[in-house]
């Protein structure tokens, strides 16, 4: 319905604005790989940032975006 649409875009709206707030590395490997086509790893490897690092990152903000929306994953909420 044109209702449930706009509300997951509200929520979508919201979620991707905590990330990045969150994590803005986030926002910029996302953007790069739909930008570049290419792998998150390759992305990651481009923007100059530690995969490890950001993979731990990535983690940690995952756990608290699922705390913050009351779900037990961001794929409930996508």
């Amino acid at each position: 319905t044109p209702e449930s649409i706009a509300i997951e875009r509200i929520m979508l709206g919201k979620l991707l604005g905590r990330l990045a707030e969150l994590c803005p590395d986030a926002i910029a490997t996302g953007m790069c790989m739909v930008d570049q086509d290419i792998s998150q790893r390759k992305a990651v490897e481009l923007l100059g940032l530690n995969r490890t690092t950001f993979r731990s990152q990535l983690a940690r903000v995952e756990k608290q975006l699922c705390q913050e929306f009351g779900v037990d994953s961001l794929d409930d909420l996508l």
